[in-house]
């Protein structure tokens, strides 16, 4: 199966979701332009996130529903919990209510995954200075 996800200026990508999810988000991570130290998550449509980097070994179709569109968010370490920061500028996503439930999930969530965050996020750096251009990009959407 295959899932949509989407960031920067109303991009998307499509991805194989039948894989380890340590692959997909680095899969994620390459074609999407996010630059290789930045923890990534997905969320749903509604501003549930995944949590998919808890479950770094197991198939990510197992999360993951086919065919369906997944935000791209960036996670930073906060204090004892996390903070989601979504990479896309996409005004029809990024809605009050899409909002209020990311803020709801995230300050409560630890680092169970033994990945941590760590002294990589700790610059704090906005959602787009994750981001490098694509090389196959022609506009300067992503910086």
């Amino acid at each position: 199966m295959y899932v949509v996800v989407k960031f920067g200026a109303q991009e998307e990508a499509v991805f194989n979701s039948d894989c380890k999810i340590v692959s997909l988000l680095d899969e994620i991570r390459c074609k999407c332009g996010v630059e290789p130290w930045a923890e990534i998550e997905l969320s749903d449509k509604h501003g549930n996130p995944k949590d998919l980097r808890e479950h770094l070994h197991q198939y990510a179709s197992e999360f993951l529903k086919g065919k369906e569109v997944y935000i791209l968010l960036q996670v930073e370490a906060e204090g004892k919990g996390i903070r989601y920061i979504p990479l896309t500028e996409d005004s029809d996503i990024l809605t009050p209510e899409f909002m209020e439930r990311l803020e709801s999930r995230q300050n409560h969530k630890g680092h169970r995954n033994g990945r941590g965050l760590g002294k990589r996020n700790s610059n704090r750096l906005p959602p787009s200075a994750s981001l490098k251009p694509r090389k196959s990009q022609s506009r300067g959407s992503i910086k």
